[in-house]
């Protein structure tokens, strides 16, 4: 059951086994929801009663697969920090960092600041030619500060291409703590007086 007043949202499962609320911003809305169980359904009934309609969907996937209908509007945008690969098709060593790149999506998938991405200069040459990118696999890191982007150059023997490499790099960009994976590491700890309930 989910219910939405003045300034909070309740949700509640159906053997009342949790209850988790939510602060809104101020208005009085009043409504039941009486359908499935799952987040899913709950997200869906939440977004059909709000006045904004986003398509979020895109920041959901570990890997932003970018092309030229959304690389200004994602890469280029002030608040987020992004890391590109920019690949070929014939490439061996772009073939098996696909498995690293998806990993380290993983890792900042719950970081909306702090984005993964991968162009396909196969497909979208023109972006790629605007990039000035050198070689396949290149990886460009645009920061919230440098918009043109700078090339993240492997060591001698690729071993910057590591994911423990590449997750570390992001956290230092992005200010965050996470460790492979998605978990955060040791050094994050946060006041529980400060969570909303």
């Amino acid at each position: 059951m989910v219910k939405i007043t003045q300034n909070t949202m309740t949700v509640l499962s159906p053997k009342q086994t949790f209850i988790h609320r939510v602060m809104l911003i101020p208005a009085i809305i009043f409504s039941s929801y009486r359908s499935g169980h799952l987040a899913d359904d709950m997200i869906r009934f939440i977004q059909s009663k709000s006045f904004l309609h986003l398509n979020t969907d895109i920041f959901m996937t570990p890997v932003i697969d970018l092309s030229s209908s959304n690389f200004e509007r994602i890469v280029k945008d002030r608040a987020r920090n992004m890391m590109v690969m920019y690949y070929n098709g014939n490439c061996d060593l772009c073939n098996s960092l696909q498995g690293t790149i998806h990993d380290v999506g993983i890792t900042f998938r719950n970081e909306p600041n702090c984005l993964i991405g991968r162009l396909n200069c196969d497909t979208e040459p023109q972006i790629c030619i605007e990039q000035t990118i050198p070689h396949y696999p290149t990886f460009k890191v645009y920061s919230k500060h440098n918009k043109d982007g700078v090339v993240y150059e492997p060591g001698p023997y690729q071993e910057s291409y590591s994911e423990r490499n590449m997750t570390t790099f992001m956290n230092a960009l992005c200010g965050t703590q996470r460790e492979m994976r998605g978990r955060l590491n040791e050094k994050v700890s946060f006041d529980i007086s400060q969570i909303a309930l």
